[in-house]
């Protein structure tokens, strides 16, 4: 008897992906991405109140994404996650700092944070840093410890009304 559909092996094979450089066209799905993903943080970590909290500052609109400043990783024409990436001013000239890396929840796990903090890494050692920081989210946090951070300090952010715990974390590049 032939089948037709797809096997269970083909179903676990994510589709092609490719990290690029942000246009301006992306920041509408950058900014609906970002939202995503705080509204679906997990709850293990975070208290119901701290995941509204963080995610209305996360609302305040597509303008606020500098695209210029951007990668995005797509799949079949989509923005499934995003990451930028600066100078870290305060902590020493050979340091950059990872400022963001999301991924779309229904995206997550896939390879796609992976592919964007390397694409990142890449970025810092070709402009000459020698070291990466990075503030995570408590859920990030192991993501980040199986791409050879350490964890530095754990310590709170207060975006609006409800302190919000996070980890700094560093890693040679």
């Amino acid at each position: 008897m032939c089948q037709t559909g797809t096997t269970e092996v083909e179903a676990r094979v994510p589709t092609p992906m490719r990290v690029r450089d942000a246009t301006p066209a992306d920041a509408m799905p950058v900014f609906a991405l970002h939202v995503a993903a705080s509204r679906r943080l997990p709850r293990t970590e975070y208290t119901d109140e701290q995941v509204r909290d963080w995610a209305d500052k996360r609302g305040e609109g597509p303008e606020r994404y500098e695209t210029d400043d951007l990668l995005v990783a797509e799949r079949n024409g989509f923005v499934v996650g995003f990451g930028e990436w600066d100078h870290a001013d305060e902590t020493g000239v050979d340091t950059a700092e990872l400022v963001a890396c999301y991924v779309h929840p229904d995206h997550a796990r896939s390879g796609v944070g992976t592919a964007l903090v390397e694409r990142m890494h890449d970025e810092m050692r070709a402009a000459g840093f020698e070291r990466a920081e990075l503030t995570a989210s408590l859920n990030a946090v192991g993501f980040y410890d199986r791409r050879g951070y350490d964890r530095v300090e754990r310590f709170d952010l207060e975006p609006a009304d409800v302190a919000f715990p996070v980890v700094r974390m560093a890693r040679d590049l």
